[in-house]
């Protein structure tokens, strides 16, 4: 049982170290808060994992569950809270510092940010792990002003992951409004990664900011299948933008684009 649970989170945790060896295992409520998970119920899971917290505040499976539902609902202040609890109970694994970082990134506090990423590296990480507190350093840095201390880092990215290092790139360009250089960084990316969903989010978002390919746009966001990175409110909303630029206002208020919204 805590052996598949524990998978189960290190699944939630693609490559970043999931250090649970001393998690206790979860008790009888924990089957429905996997389901709840993996169905996309996150606020619900949130709901039952914070009473299952309530008998056992600082166990660190439920905290690690309670953390990512928290993400997955964008609720990022909750979910530091967590985190930062778990650090004071002397869980100091590069997951959960790495997870740390990222919330704080979401919520623009990229000075305390960095020191969590950096933190993260320091510890024993698997390659997927060290791509993913990279990217995270990187873009960090990008957005406070640090194009030293970035293009270092975008440097270390790309010898471990010239995708993930592009998509760093791009998102760097595309705040610049530098759209030439990020759209041909990532036409290079879709055409290694043509079912890549970050990539043809990106590509979507940058022909759209420049009113460009309309038609080639709905095939991209047509092709997107999502998933735990890119969800269905992500999609809608760009096609949304994409009508709204298109002035194709019918189609931006139609129930296809505006349900989940």
């Amino acid at each position: 049982m805590k052996s598949r649970l524990i998978m189960f989170l290190l699944g939630l945790t693609v490559g970043l170290a999931a250090d649970l060896e001393g998690a206790e295992t979860p008790g009888k409520g924990y089957p429905s808060i996997e389901k709840l998970i993996t169905s996309g119920e996150y606020s619900k899971a949130a709901g039952n994992l914070g009473k299952l917290l309530e008998s056992d505040p600082e166990d660190r499976l439920y905290n690690r569950a309670l953390g990512y539902c928290l993400e997955k609902t964008w609720d990022f202040e909750s979910a530091v809270e967590v985190y930062a609890r778990m650090l004071e109970s002397g869980d100091e694994s590069p997951d959960t510092r790495a997870r740390l970082g990222n919330c704080l990134r979401r919520l623009n506090r990229f000075d305390e940010a960095v020191e969590h990423h950096k933190s993260a590296l320091e510890k024993e990480l698997s390659p997927a792990g060290r791509i993913r507190v990279l990217a995270g350093l990187a873009e960090c840095y990008s957005r406070l002003g640090k194009e030293e201390e970035y293009k270092k880092c975008l440097e270390q990215l790309r010898s471990l992951s010239g995708r993930q290092a592009g998509l760093v790139e791009v998102r760097s360009l595309l705040r610049k409004k530098r759209y030439p250089q990020a759209e041909a960084i990532l036409f290079r990316l879709y055409e290694k990664h043509n079912v890549d969903n970050e990539i043809m989010v990106g590509l979507a978002e940058s022909l759209i900011r420049q009113k460009k390919e309309y038609y080639f746009v709905e095939q991209l966001l047509d092709k997107i299948k999502p998933d735990d990175n890119i969800g269905r409110f992500d999609v809608d909303l760009l096609r949304c933008r994409l009508h709204l630029r298109n002035g194709n206002y019918r189609g931006m208020e139609s129930k296809r684009n505006m349900d989940t919204l």
